[in-house]
């Protein structure tokens, strides 16, 4: 129904219990059993498969304003391509909101859609990027996340659905935030960073929500807190 592209990680950037948390999504992690593996989260439709909830190496601080049980990880902190591919022939999702904050050691962008959550496509981009196929002008950043969802309108009959569609954030990674393209059912935003980043995604079941967090690659993850939050 639809496929998770899961990134190459820089073993530096990546703990141990964090690998291998990350081993179990692909093909299990050791023998025991991990309590997360099988739960289903949120109300899928009847042409979309259930979700899992995974919360790898996340700690109290990396919810924020998130409630624990409506989030899913899906992607621990990378650079790589990320992807979930929509429900095929299922009605268009809505991209009604977009919001950024920052919150402790990142950035969040919160994408909020009606009728059902997107498929998505995260990736990182030079110059340009901008446009409907990556190709226009993009921000004035060096640093751009590119996200897109496919099957996915930001209008009504030509009328916007989200407000601000190019929101100036003068945040400790994110600078700007800008949607780049609202045409054949395939929209688009760049994300402008002050230098190099990595990112994760997290699906939010609850209002439909996709959420991206920016933060600085310079990060040295093998001396951050990593905690089980079960």
């Amino acid at each position: 129904m639809f496929t998770t592209t899961i990134p190459e990680l820089r073993p530096a950037m990546l703990p141990a219990g964090v690998f291998c948390g990350l081993l179990v999504i692909l093909a299990g992690c050791g023998g025991d059993d991990n309590t997360d593996d099988n739960v289903q989260y949120g109300v899928t439709l009847s042409d979309e498969e259930p979700r899992e909830i995974r919360h790898e190496g996340m700690t109290e601080a990396d919810y924020g304003g998130l409630d624990r049980a409506d989030v899913g990880l899906h992607i621990p902190w990378a650079q790589n391509p990320i992807s979930r591919d929509p429900v095929p022939d299922a009605q268009l999702a809505r991209l009604t909101d977009v919001a950024v904050e920052p919150l402790e050691g990142f950035d969040r962008v919160i994408f909020t859609f009606e009728s059902r959550m997107a498929g998505y496509q995260v990736r990182l981009v030079g110059e340009g990027g901008g446009g409907c196929d990556g190709t226009q002008p993009g921000t004035d950043a060096a640093v751009q996340l590119a996200i897109e969802f496919p099957r996915t309108v930001s209008n009504d009959d030509g009328t916007p659905l989200v407000g601000t569609r190019d929101l100036a954030a003068d945040l400790p990674t994110l600078v700007r935030a800008v949607q780049t393209c609202d045409e054949g059912d395939i929209v688009r935003w760049l994300v402008a960073a002050r230098g190099d980043v990595e990112y994760r995604l997290l699906e939010v079941s609850m209002g439909n929500r996709i959420v991206v967090d920016l933060r600085s690659a310079d990060v040295d993850a093998n001396n951050s807190e990593v905690s089980d939050p079960n």
